[in-house]
């Protein structure tokens, strides 16, 4: 639609948002054919109509990962197209998910790893603790940037004072931050340090 296409920005006036993303047309000539928004190293993917395009992006990985013999990859990038499938088909009805439900899956499915390695490396399982990590990093890779714990700080004092302008404190006001911090934290910081973070800001449990 060259109507819509006109109020986009041109390659060379790019629109940068937080996230450091751009918008930038879909063919070298800038025809209407679509576009596209580019993410920094941590992730590549195109916006087109709805489909979680993380997915698209790991599916192509996949092909590349398959084609290279890059076994360690293409295992991981299976394991969680699995995981993504199955929480697709997990509600009352199936359906695509959005970037941000496959960036929550992707997050669980780092952890869980994480985790892993973790309880390995007590029992003495170095190797396998490697596998986990390493399976952990690639999976990492579709992840956006974590959050420092300055960033993680900053964004919770913020979330507090918001919640303080509504009356609202304490235990009483856990849960209108934390809603207010879900989107902005997304696949950038583990639930339960954010959940901590925000409960010492609130002074809960002190």
């Amino acid at each position: 639609n060259p109507a819509a296409a006109a109020t986009l920005p041109s390659a060379a006036n790019l629109a940068i948002d937080r996230d450091m993303r751009y918008i930038v047309p879909s063919s070298p000539a800038g025809a209407v054919t679509g576009w596209r928004v580019e993410y920094p190293t941590w992730l590549k993917r195109a916006t087109m109509g709805g489909m979680s395009t993380i997915k698209e992006q790991l599916r192509q990985d996949l092909t590349s990962a398959m084609k290279s013999g890059q076994t360690e990859v293409v295992a991981t990038i299976r394991m969680a197209l699995t995981s993504i499938s199955k929480a697709e088909v997990s509600g009352d009805a199936a359906k695509e998910l959005s970037d941000d439900e496959t960036v929550s899956v992707l997050a669980t499915e780092t952890k869980r790893r994480r985790e892993a390695a973790g309880e390995f490396e007590k029992a003495g399982r170095d190797d396998l603790a490697e596998k986990e990590k390493s399976e952990a990093d690639i999976l990492a890779r579709y992840l956006p940037q974590p959050l420092s714990t300055e960033e993680l700080q900053q964004l919770v004092q913020h979330a507090v004072a918001a919640a303080r302008e509504q009356g609202l404190a304490g235990g009483r006001a856990m849960g209108s931050v934390m809603k207010d911090l879900k989107d902005k934290t997304l696949g950038r910081v583990d639930g339960a340090e954010l959940a901590a973070t925000v409960k010492r800001e609130l002074g809960i449990g002190q």
